[in-house]
């Protein structure tokens, strides 16, 4: 009886999961894992895959991480066992095994990386939305246990299959992109070994999950709320480059504010990021926008040419810099988007989803509207004087009161 109840029990869950036929042989056992599509009460394990593909632990092992010593043919048989039974490699135990067998343990916990680009290491400090990315991502990191190294990978002595084997050789399978350097746009790497996560657009192939700014979102919100204000001739200086690594999305929201506006300001497109001075110029003495809606604060350029901006526009930021006060625009929140990127890298490492994803996802991060530095404007009284003059007398008095 004491065997009989033992033996119901063992059979129970494997009934559950497959019933066995009657009158099946001791050694066919194999024939009854689950097969692909089928609903399984545990996952699957190396040893299942080895039985059901005919080799050793060992020999799944090695075929699973690619080893040149098992035959191709051997290595496709395999992997179509593991890809039947559902059974997929643990990114952070294969990376500790590697370690292991490598004899170079890390130092502290699990590392992730943080992919930094520009013209030599510390390039991305220079960058302030970078630093609180960075501040962002290693208060992320700590929560959820990791630890967050930034790595040059703009380094051109490097070769992207170098920069490969270095990830590989730290145990680092996790990795965060940031911009790309300007006119990069793709990044090579064998992504198959990586969970990944972009922050922005700049990196355009492969596509990757990423977390960016919400910008059409905040462009709107601009246009809204300077229209709210009063101004009605809203001019906006856009460099090529950002626009696209916006998708269009100032010029999309331009495009529909200005329909139906026979007083529309041009919109201008620079070639440089940092814009064009003199393109800038010689537009706004072409056009005298009420406001200037902007990524670059161009007043102190306008000063050095004798020209007091602020007595004849006012002016606005697509995005204000980071730490930069006591201006219009909208502001994003950058320590809580790199933090977001690295909540989102870990979901994917702890999920096993390495490689590229099928079907990328973004996730948005909405800004939000300051106008500090601004006054509304009486509607349709933007070119008499007086109304400048007052609008002047409340830029000193807020200045005044600040």
């Amino acid at each position: 009886m004491k065997n009989t109840a033992r033996l119901t029990e063992l059979s129970g869950p494997i009934a559950n999961r497959n019933p066995l036929p009657v009158g099946l042989p001791c050694g066919a056992f194999p024939a009854c894992l689950p097969q692909s599509g089928e609903p399984s009460s545990k996952p699957a394990t190396m040893r299942d895959v080895a039985v059901h593909a005919g080799v050793s632990v060992n020999a799944v092992s090695l075929a699973l991480r690619s080893d040149p010593s098992i035959p191709p043919g051997t290595r496709e048989r395999i992997c179509r066992s593991a890809r039947e039974l559902g059974y997929q490699l643990n990114p952070l135990v294969s990376a500790i095994m590697r370690q292991q067998r490598s004899r170079h343990p890390a130092a502290t916990g699990n590392v992730v990386a943080f992919l930094t680009f520009g013209n030599h290491p510390q390039a991305w400090k220079l960058v302030e939305e970078q630093r609180c990315q960075w501040e962002g991502m290693q208060e992320r990191a700590q929560a959820h246990g990791f630890r967050c190294e930034p790595i040059w990978a703009g380094d051109p002595a490097i070769s992207r299959k170098r920069l490969n084997q270095i990830l590989m050789a730290r145990g680092i399978r996790g990795l965060i992109v940031g911009s790309l350097a300007e006119g990069e746009c793709r990044l090579n790497l064998e992504w198959e070994e990586f969970c990944a996560v972009a922050i922005g657009r700049s990196i355009e192939e492969p596509r990757l999950d990423r977390v960016s700014p919400a910008w059409f979102h905040g462009n709107s919100e601009v246009f809204l709320n300077l229209d709210a204000m009063g101004f009605r001739r809203i001019g906006v200086v856009l460099p090529r480059i950002l626009d696209k690594r916006m998708e269009r999305a100032a010029t999309a929201v331009w495009a529909d504010w200005a329909v139906g506006r026979t007083d529309a300001v041009p919109l201008l497109r620079t070639g440089a990021e940092d814009g064009n001075i003199d393109d800038v110029f010689e537009w706004w003495k072409t056009y005298s926008p009420d406001v200037v809606v902007s990524f670059q604060d161009f007043r102190q350029e306008f000063m050095h040419r004798g020209i007091d901006s602020e007595n004849h526009s006012a002016w606005a930021f697509l995005s204000i810099p980071a730490g930069v006060t006591g201006v219009a625009g909208i502001r994003f929140d950058y320590a809580t988007l790199g933090g977001m990127a690295m909540d989102h890298l870990v979901s994917l490492m702890l999920g096993n989803s390495t490689g590229l994803p099928e079907r990328p996802r973004e996730i948005l991060l909405e800004g939000e509207w300051s106008a500090d530095g601004l006054c509304a404007m009486e509607r349709g009284r933007f070119s008499d004087q007086l109304q400048i003059k007052k609008r002047n007398a409340c830029y000193r008095q807020t200045a005044a009161l600040s």
